[in-house]
């Protein structure tokens, strides 16, 4: 049995293991009203079956969207947006489309994820994404994205199904000023070699939100040698070095400070 497309002749389907129904040969096939069923009529001879034949029947044999025959409902695109904190740990945001707006940050990281999406009559096949509403995808299931411009932008999630058909959803995303956090630091009157010097950061702050992480390096070389607001150090030479602080925000944004201090020679337990 062999079922084509009236619209351009097209072949969509051999269905060879149901030619006959028993001893009868399928004499006719016929769809449902709403076009989600297919059924094959049999009875003794093709030229013979008429609705007064006791041996003429209409029997259910297929359900059209497992061969893809049936109407498609179009997959139900949506996504989850992540914000990265420090560390790496993920904040959800909102998930669309029970939410049309949020706002973030410049310069922080942003994860978009689609796997919420969902097809009810197949599988999706492909995710794109229009970060700027400019008609320009990304095939992609699960982003990172940074937004540095200031300003309102409109993301589009596009997702395509097995047999074509696309949906959409879509978040607004206001894009604000992310103010840095402000490096302080206090250090020790004296200091020694081989004496433990006490450093502290608490005077550090973020006008719009918190202080997630400090390093210290204590040499100015560029290497993380500490980390914690408040922290203690021992050098083991005398000399100038250079403290920095370097914090950073749960935005993601950071701040330097820099003192340069004298260690003089010392031991034991205390000042020579």
């Amino acid at each position: 049995m062999r079922i084509w497309r009236v619209s351009d002749g097209a072949l969509m389907r051999t269905l060879e293991e149901h030619t006959r129904y028993g001893d009868s040969p399928v004499t006719g096939v016929a769809f449902s009203p709403d076009g989600e069923l297919l059924a094959f009529a049999f009875g003794q001879e093709p030229w013979h079956l008429s609705k007064s034949d006791s041996l003429a029947g209409t029997i259910l044999l297929w359900d059209l969207t497992p061969l893809g025959l049936g109407p498609n409902s179009p997959p139900q695109a949506a996504f989850t947006l992540y914000r990265v904190r420090g560390g790496g740990k993920q904040e959800e945001l909102e998930v669309t489309p029970t939410i049309k707006q949020v706002h973030v940050y410049a310069g922080e990281l942003l994860i978009f994820d689609a796997s919420s999406s969902i097809d009810p009559y197949g599988e999706i096949t492909e995710y794109a994404w229009d970060w700027e509403s400019d008609g320009e995808y990304d095939v992609v299931a699960k982003a990172p994205l940074r937004f540095k411009v200031l300003g309102v932008f409109e993301v589009t999630l596009r997702v395509t199904d097995d047999r074509g058909a696309i949906g959409e959803a879509a978040l607004t995303i206001k894009v604000l000023s992310n103010s840095p956090p402000v490096a302080k630091f206090t250090v020790p009157e004296g200091i020694y070699t081989n004496v433990e010097a006490a450093f502290d950061a608490a005077a550090s702050y973020d006008p719009d939100g918190e202080i997630v992480k400090y390093e210290w390096d204590f040499d100015g070389d560029g290497v993380v040698d500490a980390e914690g607001q408040k922290v203690e150090w021992t050098f083991t030479e005398e000399g100038t070095y250079k403290v920095i602080l370097i914090v950073t925000n749960d935005d993601g944004a950071t701040a330097r400070k820099e003192t340069e201090i004298q260690v003089e020679v010392g031991g034991g337990g205390g000042p020579l």
